[in-house]
């Protein structure tokens, strides 16, 4: 008896060095991801609920916040610098209407796709400034509204028919 004793203490103990090595940084999030490729690594959470943040001088403390390395070298990529698009209503019953504010404008192309990327329907926008599709064959529910102009990158939109 003794002996089974001394081995499940002898068992325990090496279970309680082995478990204070594996100190791992730990959030509670409602999702996340980790991707790696090549030398760069990226990771994620979404959802976190507790932020507090502390700084000094140059050096910045953030609990609940995924800390990591950010290098941005090249922004204007993601800022538009194009034609302003807007559209309303949203949530829409029978009529969208899309509002494009630039200078000229030559039919610019625009889809309506469901929430899994189908196309449904496509057009061109001829009435400026302000075009209106009619969305009385679309039942309920939600959509995109994919708006391409000239060389700029396309918008896309996402869309509620009541």
């Amino acid at each position: 008896m003794k002996e089974f004793v001394k081995k499940a203490m002898f068992i325990a103990l090496l279970n309680l060095i082995a478990m204070t090595g594996l100190n791992a940084q730990e959030a509670v999030s409602a999702a996340g991801g980790h991707n790696r490729e090549g030398g760069t690594i990226i990771s994620w959470t979404l959802g976190e609920l507790a932020i507090t943040t502390l700084g000094a001088g140059d050096m910045i403390l953030s609990q609940g916040i995924h800390q990591s390395t950010l290098t941005v070298s090249y922004a204007a990529n993601y800022i538009r610098s194009g034609p302003h698009i807007s559209v309303y209503p949203n949530p829409a019953a029978d009529q969208l209407h899309i509002s494009i504010k630039c200078g000229k404008l030559t039919n610019a192309p625009f889809s309506i796709m469901d929430i899994a990327g189908r196309v449904i329907t496509t057009g061109y926008i001829t009435d400026l400034p302000i075009h209106t599709i009619c969305l009385e064959k679309l039942g309920a529910g939600v959509f995109l509204l994919r708006v391409g102009i000239e060389s700029q990158p396309a918008e896309t939109f996402r869309i509620v028919k009541r």
